[in-house]
């Protein structure tokens, strides 16, 4: 069986400068550069890793131009899986990588840009195999150069499954996770030290039983609350077993309303407008919808395309 590496690819479309993050089964050619059509050509590609699997689960521009990779690496480090960054120039050419791990599995699931170059990584960890169990999470932030600053982590009671996090307005951070059958945010300070942390009871019990995945969307809006999505899945690629729901927070985690939207919705991702209200884009079946609502709740424009 072929080994799995990360490919990061950069395609021009037309105008439009997109960077993709592919996780993938590929040949052993590393670098180089490939016409797809008329209208996509891939102005590069490098691959990275060793004989081993690594899986590339964000990614973010930073300061210099480049790329700041995160994902799980089985090539090197001590463990079964380890955390695994790997920062890139403009071009994609590897500069350094960074590994954290233990004997048992980590990886990281997302990666935010601090102000003055460096990196704060959103990380999981368990003691069984990563797609079985629950999984306790922490935060690393790394300089520019890949050298640890600080790294804290967080009790199961406090945030599970946590495979998103923002920055807040006051330079700390708020984890999005899915402690089974309900919902948590954590928040923390500068240093990654916890402030306080909520969770939300499902309006659907249904999770408890049916839901395998679960996947969030997180933003902290005008006022200094939070919007949280949740949309559960199941990893085999049927419909979501389980309705989708909407909940908004104070900027100290406490839930001031809720909405849900059914299970044939699924939210593809959400943005805060300038009047404290956001934009949902998502799914309907077949169909893609965007719903306007402002910050009480309502709604006040859905369209259906």
């Amino acid at each position: 069986m072929k080994k799995r590496q990360i490919l990061v690819l950069i395609v021009w479309v037309n105008t439009l400068f997109l960077t993709s993050l592919i996780p993938n089964i590929i040949s052993q050619e590393t670098s180089g550069t490939e016409p797809i059509n008329d209208k996509f050509t891939v102005e590069w590609y490098h691959t990275f890793g060793g004989s081993n699997d690594e899986l590339a689960y964000s990614l973010v521009q930073a300061l210099d131009g480049g790329f700041g990779i995160v994902g799980s690496t089985e090539s090197y480090g001590g463990g079964e899986s380890d955390l695994y960054l790997v920062k890139t120039d403009s071009k994609g050419n590897f500069q350094w990588d960074y590994v954290f791990g233990s004997p048992y599995y980590e990886r990281a699931q997302d990666v935010i840009m601090t102000p003055d170059g460096g990196f704060v990584i959103l990380g999981e960890f368990s003691d069984t195999p990563l797609y079985g169990g629950t999984h306790s999470n922490f935060l690393i932030e790394l300089d520019k150069e890949g050298v640890m600053r600080w790294n804290q982590s967080y009790q199961e009671s406090e945030i599970t499954n946590a495979a998103e996090f923002v920055q807040t307005s006051d330079g700390g951070y708020v984890l999005a996770g899915a402690s089974f059958p309900d919902i948590s945010l954590l928040k923390t300070n500068a240093v990654g030290i916890k402030q306080w942390n909520q969770t939300y009871k499902s309006p659907d019990r249904e999770f408890i039983n049916n839901t395998i995945g679960i996947r969030t969307k997180l933003v902290q809006v005008s006022d200094g609350g939070f919007i949280i999505t949740v949309d559960p899945t199941i990893y085999t690629g049927g419909p979501p077993l389980s309705d989708h729901f909407i909940l908004k927070t104070d900027n100290n985690g406490a839930m001031q309303w809720n909405k849900t939207f059914g299970s044939k919705v699924q939210v593809n991702d959400l943005t805060p407008t300038s009047d404290g209200g956001f934009v949902i884009f998502g799914e309907i079946i077949q169909d893609e919808w965007e719903e306007w609502i402002d910050r009480s709740s309502k709604c006040l424009c859905l369209l259906v395309h």
